[in-house]
């Protein structure tokens, strides 16, 4: 993804997003300075940093992360909103249009997410991504279910397999027998 993070509207709508919460924290008690204040303001510091360092990084991978550990901070800030506006440290009209704007900024941050994981499996262009699922007979063997002789899950028919006289079975141990 070309381009630098100013260009990103996540990183703007962080950006605004700050500035109002910066706005409304200034009117909260001043016993709540080092509480509730400062952990509102850091959360949503820490969405707009994220954004933007995931993007000056080499890859969209490592931009995927970064956008991952924003999307976190951004969840902690809607915590912290419910929180001061329970407490009636914020009007209801401030909470709902702070929530309104964290909630945008979360789907434009989906957005970017699942665009950028898109974007990865370009290699693949147009095929479906089958899941590995193991053979009948490797989950039993997981599960702990024994092959027995003759049922489908086994290969072979005789009661027990046979073992070669060349001692290629001794050779397959870890330390030599003697």
């Amino acid at each position: 993804m070309s381009g630098s993070y100013r260009d990103l509207r996540a990183w703007q709508c962080a950006i605004e997003l700050v500035t109002q919460i910066y706005a409304c924290t200034r009117e909260f008690p001043s016993d709540e300075l080092y509480g509730l204040t400062n952990q509102l303001r850091r959360a949503s510091v820490s969405v707009a940093s994220n954004i933007a360092e995931g993007k000056g990084r080499s890859s969209d991978k490592e931009l995927v992360h970064f956008l991952h550990q924003a999307r976190g901070s951004l969840h902690e800030v809607e915590t912290q909103l419910t929180i001061a506006h329970r407490l009636r440290y914020l009007r209801p009209t401030q909470a709902n249009d702070l929530s309104a704007q964290a909630g945008e900024l979360a789907r434009i941050l989906n957005g970017l997410i699942t665009a950028l994981k898109g974007s990865d499996k370009g290699d693949e262009k147009g095929k479906k991504r089958i899941a590995w699922r193991p053979r009948t007979e490797d989950r039993r063997l997981t599960l702990g279910i024994p092959r027995l002789p003759g049922s489908a899950a086994c290969s072979w028919t005789r009661p027990w397999p046979a073992i070669p006289r060349s001692g290629c079975l001794r050779n397959s141990w870890p330390w030599p027998v003697r």
